[in-house]
């Protein structure tokens, strides 16, 4: 639907640049002449399986180039440059490969201007010219992408080594929210406990405060001297029983 109003855009856009083109050469609506403003068509040169190969190829390198983009155990791009970082693949792309038939690599970017096209004037013979070229963009596109993912996955992906769970900037704040249990297969955060900390045992000073077999209870540390005062309660016995 993108590229269908896009191509609208267009045809209003430079319709005074079209229809002076047309008037100047004494052709209206010729395929592939205009129809190329929004449609791929191979150039004269080309064979059929040569463009098959031409769109497998440069639709696979495409693919190949975005993944290793946002794979991030491998350029580490930060998601504000990931379009850019795309953009300039399909750039590089683009010279390297356009001559050829105008490098669609999106069946999107093809399909839906090419039926724009047909509505708008130049009729059924954007989908017969060629042979029906029009299925070549299609599913070259389609092949070349995927063999491009399987191609980074098997070459490159599949080789790093485990890493680590690392939960994004989002994950913590979601947990906390959700009484800290964390969404989907990531363990829940750890909640305080409520058992006090123990210090120690100082048998010199009374004081004992290691754990107990039993249930502990608060009577056990109610009333439990501190040293000063245990060693001058020890002396006042002493007195009194002489």
């Amino acid at each position: 639907m993108g590229a269908f109003t896009a191509s609208a855009v267009v045809f209003l856009a430079y319709w005074d640049a079209l229809v002076w083109y047309e008037h100047d050469r004494g052709a209206y609506r010729s395929i592939p002449d205009t129809a190329g403003i929004f449609g791929t068509f191979p150039g004269d040169h080309l064979s059929y399986a040569g463009g098959i190969g031409d769109q497998f190829l440069a639709t696979g390198l495409l693919v190949l180039c975005v993944c290793a983009i946002t794979d991030r155990r491998n350029m580490q791009v930060s998601k504000q440059l990931v379009p850019l970082y795309i953009g300039l693949a399909v750039l590089a792309i683009g010279i390297s490969f356009g001559f050829n038939c105008g490098f669609a690599l999106n069946p999107a970017r093809d399909f839906a201007p090419r039926l724009f096209s047909m509505l708008a004037g130049w009729g059924p013979g954007v989908f017969s010219y060629y042979h029906h070229w029009w299925i070549v963009p299609v599913i070259a596109t389609h092949a070349g992408a995927v063999a491009g993912a399987w191609l980074y996955y098997i070459a490159i992906e599949i080789n790093w080594p485990p890493e680590e769970y690392e939960p994004d900037d989002e994950e913590p704040a979601k947990a906390m929210a959700n009484g800290g249990k964390a969404g989907g297969p990531f363990p829940p955060f750890p909640k305080a406990s409520g058992t006090p900390e123990k210090h120690g045992y100082y048998p010199e000073a009374g004081f004992d405060d290691r754990p107990r077999s039993g249930a502990h209870t608060p009577d056990d540390v109610k009333y439990r001297p501190l040293p000063a005062k245990a060693a001058f309660q020890d002396e006042l016995d002493k007195k009194i029983h002489k």
